[in-house]
């Protein structure tokens, strides 16, 4: 199981280098086009560019993060407001049982 794993590790990071590679030589080969291109026209006087092709290969970049959308926040007036509370008092008729279990601790 473990040599499966190893293997596969293999595999995908290799897959990894072949797809930076190649985006390597595909940029070379856009050079050697416009070397190739520049000594043709150098007895044409002819001045068009390679430089207005569109690849999308080699626009091709790896962004470490996703971009973020920022949203701008509103801030609100304060509103204040007032309640009022009320007390009753409330009085309790002592028992006559002693409940231990209510009890707190001894005072030291």
């Amino acid at each position: 199981m473990k040599q499966k794993w190893v293997f596969s590790n293999f595999i995908l990071s290799m897959l990894v280098v072949c797809t930076i590679m190649y985006q390597s030589m595909h940029s070379f080969v856009h050079i050697l086009e416009e070397i190739h291109h520049e000594k043709l026209a150098d007895g044409h006087h002819e001045h068009t560019s390679l430089d207005g092709k569109k690849c999308s290969v080699c626009n091709f970049t790896f962004s470490p993060f996703t971009p973020v959308a920022f949203f701008s926040l509103q801030v609100l007036p304060k509103i204040v407001s007032h309640k009022q509370y009320t007390y009753q008092e409330q009085s309790f008729a002592a028992s006559p049982i002693i409940y231990f279990s209510l009890r707190g601790p001894p005072i030291v």
